[in-house]
């Protein structure tokens, strides 16, 4: 599972993309990833996010792995002092909605607010965005 990521101060937003096959095993390697990432530039804490999985061809992530990620996230977010934010997961298919709806109730409890699109559009709208540039998938 690739991806990229854009933190747009500007914007106060990381924008995440992912393609190809995304597994637990890439989920959770993205989470730890992200949280090394998070504990040396604590700024970006508070800012909002988009995780546009458009481009994935195969959502693997159980809601194990799910329950496992939300567990870790919500640790590392009492840990350190952040701000509210909001995240935007946009999906591929029906079964990333479902599972993306399971961490959406789990993670909540950190003070995220957390919500599933199917259209990246809805979740511009929902972030208050009116234009993002494309953060392109690398040749």
């Amino acid at each position: 599972m690739p991806y990229i990521y854009a933190v747009r101060h500007d914007l106060k937003l990381v924008h995440k993309r992912v393609w190809g096959v995304y597994s637990d095993a890439e989920a959770q390697a993205a989470d730890i990833e992200w949280r090394e990432l998070l504990a040396v530039a604590p700024e970006i804490l508070g800012y909002d996010e988009l995780h546009d999985l458009t481009s994935v061809t195969e959502y693997q992530v159980s809601v194990e792995a799910v329950r496992k990620i939300a567990s870790e996230y919500n640790r590392f977010r009492q840990q350190v002092e952040a701000t509210p934010s909001r995240t935007a997961y946009i999906v591929p298919s029906r079964i990333a909605f479902g599972t993306g709806r399971v961490y959406q109730a789990l993670i909540e409890v950190s003070g995220v607010h957390f919500s599933v699109f199917e259209g990246l559009q809805e979740g511009l709208d929902w972030l208050g965005i009116q234009e993002l540039p494309e953060l392109s998938i690398p040749d």
